[in-house]
């Protein structure tokens, strides 16, 4: 039996993750599953919740791959959208372009010009806003100043009656 005194006491290991990849590796070269000796071994609580989190890893990665290719998808029809929308340089010269194309890539320049006009007019009434904004703060301030400088004249005032009133006490018992 051994005793535990504060002199013997054993230090405590702390694992790493390089520990734990060493470990792994090491399982990995084994390959304990390889020779089946016809005993089925447990898991253990440990064994079933790495298995579990395993999963969970994996499923986020096939999340992942698939919103990138998602993401991907979408720039590739913006992008073979937008070369369908520029004119191409042999487009003007020849005489194989149809009215409608023309007419989309005209609509399209109307629309972006309008919603350019309707971001300026938004940017111009945003600005209103926060000027009238920044004075009312201006007002408030001025307005909390001079409340400020009010209760500070009561102050002094009430202090000097109090004092000139203590004075007058004081006085009275002499």
């Amino acid at each position: 039996m051994t005793s535990f005194t504060s002199g013997s006491r054993k230090k405590q290991v702390r694992f790493q993750t390089k520990d734990d990849l060493v470990l792994l590796r090491e399982v990995l070269a084994k390959n304990p599953f390889q020779n089946n000796s016809g005993i089925d071994e447990e898991y253990g609580e440990k064994e079933t919740l790495l298995d579990e989190i395993l999963s969970l890893v994996e499923d986020e990665e096939k999340q992942k791959e698939k919103k990138e290719t998602e993401e991907n998808r979408g720039k590739d029809i913006r992008k073979r959208a937008m070369e369908n929308l520029t004119p191409k340089k042999g487009d003007d010269d020849s005489n194989d372009a149809t009215p409608s194309k023309r007419n989309s890539s005209g609509n399209i320049v109307g629309y972006l010009k309008e919603k350019n006009d309707a971001e300026l007019i938004y940017r111009r009434q945003e600005l209103e806003v926060r000027k009238q904004q920044l004075q009312l703060e201006e007002e408030k301030f001025k307005l909390e100043k001079q409340e400020r400088i009010l209760k500070l004249e009561n102050d002094k005032q009430e202090k000097t009656l109090m004092f000139e009133l203590l004075k007058k006490c004081l006085g009275d018992r002499h």
